[in-house]
């Protein structure tokens, strides 16, 4: 019998929930991806609403192997000097044309930090990845520790 017993024991072991170790980790991972969304829907409102904007020309694609192909813009701001950025958002196809124009929005104080603007999916698309997945994280852990803690 008391081997049977320490069977069981090991057995019941193998079904506890996840370790809340494990679950709290994952909880301050969901949290640094939202934190890091909620900056880039700062930086993207920042730069849609408050930088100046001016038209810009793609002068070429260039592939990055973290990123796909991402344009380099060039373009002319308020002080009549060219600048010249690569964008932050890549693909796996270039996206744009070289000779395409596309509306650029850009620092005042560092001309050379610009984004394009042209279309809504290039501002919002990573903050929104970030906010909902570190979102989707951190309230899943969330509500499985509560639940685990409230268990007898």
């Amino acid at each position: 019998m008391h081997v049977n017993a320490d069977r069981e024991s090991r057995s019941s072991d193998r079904a506890r929930p996840p370790a809340r170790g494990n679950l709290t980790f994952a909880l301050l991972a969901g949290l640094l991806f939202l934190s890091l969304g909620g900056w880039q829907v700062v930086a993207s409102w920042r730069a849609a609403v408050t930088w100046p904007k001016a038209d810009g020309i793609v002068i070429k694609n260039v592939l990055l192997s973290t990123s796909g192909y991402v344009p380099v813009v060039q373009f002319v701001a308020g002080d009549g000097h060219k600048y010249r950025f690569t964008d932050a958002v890549g693909s796996s196809v270039a996206r744009y044309s070289v000779g395409e124009r596309v509306r650029v929005a850009f620092d005042p104080e560092e001309p050379s930090s610009a984004r394009i603007v042209s279309s809504l999916w290039r501002l919002w698309l990573v903050p929104a990845v970030f906010t909902l997945l570190g979102a989707a994280i951190a309230v899943g852990c969330t509500l499985k520790l509560v639940r685990i803690a409230l268990s007898p």
